[in-house]
């Protein structure tokens, strides 16, 4: 049984205080003294601390992004009538898109699940390292017309803003009257310049989205750059809502 006596321990601990790692040192010595031998207490050492900086990283960022309440890929509820593909949901958990760079569409009536899909989306890339940030368009725009009407050093402040992220989630796109379609195409614009990735949850087909902006050709364009080489998701199915046999927390 190792004691706080072991030479080799005692210089890492004391290595490890000089040094500024007091918790870490702290970590090692309560492993040395339950654990039967030294290689296995450094493992569960250093096992603890990473597990204990990764919950931290992953608090802070789903702070940052804003998510109400995470949303977790295990509580996914799976009823035949939603027709859902659970292999093709397992690769989008993967978040093989985000590191390819590919955008998100998911879309489908209301209460289909698309907001839940979008935390989830949100949740799991936090749990990643993904600084992100989640929205919904309505708000977005609101935001970012009022600052272009104070002035422009503010919105272009503001993209620059979003476009620090990774991972953008934007739900009930394009859900708005939008009067000042430059601003919005100037957004997305600014985004695929900086390889953000979007996720975007919308109750329209991505080939229906031109007919709802007023300038048909800046419609065209704002869908081609977020559904060019996007993902897909179609979600079907009732309105879960109105399911008080479910608990879709």
């Amino acid at each position: 049984m190792l004691t706080p006596k072991n030479k080799n321990m005692v210089e890492i601990i004391e290595s490890l205080i000089i040094l500024g790692h007091q918790d870490a040192a702290q970590q090692i010595q309560d492993a040395a003294e339950t654990c039967s031998s030294e290689m296995d207490a450094l493992a569960l050492a250093l096992k603890t601390l990473s597990v204990e900086k990764i919950n931290e990283r992953t608090n802070r960022l789903i702070k940052r992004a804003k998510i109400q309440k995470p949303k977790y890929f295990s509580r996914l509820i799976n009823i035949p009538e939603r027709k859902l593909d659970l292999d093709y949901l397992a690769e989008l958990e993967s978040l093989d898109f985000i590191k390819d760079e590919h955008n998100l569409v998911v879309w489908g009536s209301p209460g289909t699940g698309k907001s839940w899909m979008l935390d989830a989306i949100a949740t799991k890339a936090c749990e990643q390292g993904f600084k992100t940030r989640t929205m919904t368009f309505p708000a977005l725009y609101r935001e970012l017309d009022k600052l272009n009407k104070r002035n422009s050093a503010s919105f272009e402040s503001r993209l620059k803003y979003y476009s620090k992220f990774k991972v953008l989630c934007i739900d009930e796109f394009p859900n708005k009257d939008i009067k000042e379609v430059f601003l919005i195409q100037e957004f997305f614009s600014e985004m695929e310049k900086n390889n953000v990735v979007l996720v975007v949850g919308s109750q329209s087909a991505p080939e229906n989205w031109p007919k709802l902006i007023s300038v048909l050709s800046l419609g065209q364009s704002m869908t081609g750059r977020i559904a060019g080489n996007a993902k897909r998701l179609h979600l079907e199915g009732p309105d879960l809502r109105y399911r008080t046999d479910l608990d879709l927390d």
